[in-house]
């Protein structure tokens, strides 16, 4: 087999490596071209944002492979890892898989995570070489909303803005740092104040003058979302009736957009949030597996209120 070179991605690389991502995705899963992906964007998105860092393995100049690596304060998960159909079965996965390891280990980084499916032992497999280990399941729900009502929907509904950031900075780094400590998405908000037309972030604030609830949503084409629908990407609240008020928070936001699905991801370990959205009418549509470094919990336990799925 030809020689694999992993390098960092570049700006020229996205969109083959999006394409390359609805390609291997929708092969595996046996869908037709562009039913995986849509008009959404993993690498793009992220790349542009600064949200992560990526590499692509290329064999004779052409890419064959690409993985992206998002950094949640004390840790990271992998996202998409993606390698070309005719290059399954190759070494392509092991090689981006360690030149993440390269980048743990330059950087500091303890915790990993990664999702996967859940029914593929090859998969399960490969990841365990490098630390990850299967542990809970992870729903990716969709719920069917109401059509939107337009000026008649007087909801309240907080949006953040670049001003309030600046002030509430530390108080959305409380709340997630009570999850875990060290954990900060400081960098989703930030990716989404800077794309408004694509995402956007909803807070509530809670009796004592801190932020209960947050959630970051993305909506739009070339979003993590695409157009057909309005997508927690993540959502972290102080106890279940913050996280009960930012769910409906987000469900108000689809409808003014004009959305009729919400998508939001719940992991079972997290009880109480992931029975929560189950009431709510939210559905399984995606049924993976939550692997993790050294037996790592990090925030999949009961008690913990988050929305996320480390796609």
């Amino acid at each position: 087999m030809t020689d694999i070179l992993v390098r960092q991605i570049t700006d020229s690389d996205l969109s083959e490596c999006d394409e390359l991502t609805d390609l291997a995705f929708g092969t595996f899963i046996g869908i037709p071209k562009g039913a995986f992906l849509g008009d959404s964007s993993y690498f793009r998105f992220r790349h542009e944002t600064g949200i992560a860092h990526a590499f692509v393995a290329e064999s004779d100049g052409k890419i064959v492979g690409a993985i992206g690596i998002s950094v949640w304060g004390s840790f990271a998960y992998v996202g998409p890892l993606v390698v070309h159909p005719t290059h399954w079965n190759k070494g392509v996965g092991q090689k981006l898989l360690a030149a993440t390891q390269k980048y743990y280990d330059e950087n500091g980084i303890k915790r990993w995570a990664l999702f996967t499916f859940c029914n593929s032992y090859k998969h399960h497999k490969l990841y365990t070489r490098f630390g990850y280990r299967p542990m809970f399941l992870t729903y990716v729900n969709s719920k069917t909303i109401a059509p939107g009502t337009g000026s008649t929907d007087q909801t309240p509904l907080r949006i953040l803005d670049n001003f309030e950031w600046e002030i509430r900075r530390q108080q959305f780094t409380r709340l997630t740092n009570s999850v875990l400590d060290g954990f900060d998405v400081s960098r989703e908000i930030e990716a989404a104040l800077q794309k408004k037309e694509l995402a956007t972030v909803l807070f509530t604030m809670g009796s004592s003058g801190e932020v209960a609830a947050f959630a970051v949503v993305h909506h739009g084409p070339g979003s993590e979302a695409g157009s057909t629908k309005l997508y927690v990407k993540f959502a972290a609240a102080s106890n279940a009736d913050s996280f009960g008020a930012i769910v409906e928070a987000a469900e108000t936001c689809a409808r003014r957009k004009g959305f009729t699905t919400v998508e939001a991801g719940s992991n079972l370990a997290r009880t109480e949030a992931h029975d929560l959205l189950l009431s709510k009418g939210f559905e399984p549509k995606i049924i993976g597996v939550a692997c993790q470094s050294h037996n790592d919990h990090l925030y999949n336990r009961p008690g913990r209120f988050i929305i996320d799925d480390w796609r």
